[in-house]
C-alpha cells in the first residue's frame, strides 16, 4: 500500500467519523458534509540510509466541509478537526506501506477556516505531516 493510501484508509478508520463520507481529492457528492484528504506538495526524503533505505517526510491536509448555521456548529468543526489530530498522532496503529513503515504522524498547523462560498459551505482544514521509513 502507498503512503497516501494508508493515510487515506486510516482517516476512514477514525471512530468519530460518525458516517461522513471520506473522499480523496474532492469532496463528496452533493450537499452536506463530507471530509477530503488532499496531498500537498513539498514531500521529501529527511535521511538516507547506508542500507539504500530512507526516511520521507509526505505532507497532507483533511479538510472537513459542512454547511454550519450556528456559530456552536463551527466550532464543532475545528473541534473534530483538532480530535482527528490528536488520534493519529498518539491513539492508533498505523497501517504497513509497501517496504517499510509508518513511524508518525504530525499535525503541522492547528485547525482552522480555509473558506466558504455563496452555497453556505464552509471547510476547515488542518495540515500533518507523515514520516515514514522506506526498507531497501
Amino acid at each position: 500500500m502507498t503512503a497516501m493510501m494508508a493515510i487515506f484508509e486510516l482517516i476512514g478508520q477514525y471512530p468519530k467519523l460518525n458516517d461522513l463520507p471520506v473522499v480523496f481529492e474532492d469532496f463528496a457528492d452533493g450537499r452536506g458534509s463530507s471530509i477530503a484528504v488532499f496531498s500537498e506538495p513539498g514531500a521529501y526524503i529527511n535521511r538516507k540510509f547506508i542500507d539504500g533505505g530512507f526516511e520521507g517526510v509526505v505532507p497532507f491536509s483533511v479538510v472537513y466541509r459542512a454547511s454550519p448555521k450556528l456559530d456552536k456548529q463551527k466550532i464543532r468543526m475545528i473541534a473534530w478537526l483538532t480530535d482527528l489530530a490528536e488520534w493519529l498522532q498518539k491513539d492508533v496503529v498505523y497501517p504497513a506501506i509497501e517496504n517499510g513503515h509508518i513511524e508518525r504522524i504530525e499535525a503541522t498547523t492547528v485547525a482552522a477556516k480555509d473558506m466558504s462560498d455563496s452555497a453556505g459551505d464552509h471547510d476547515y482544514v488542518i495540515v500533518f505531516d507523515m514520516t515514514y521509513r522506506k526498507e531497501q
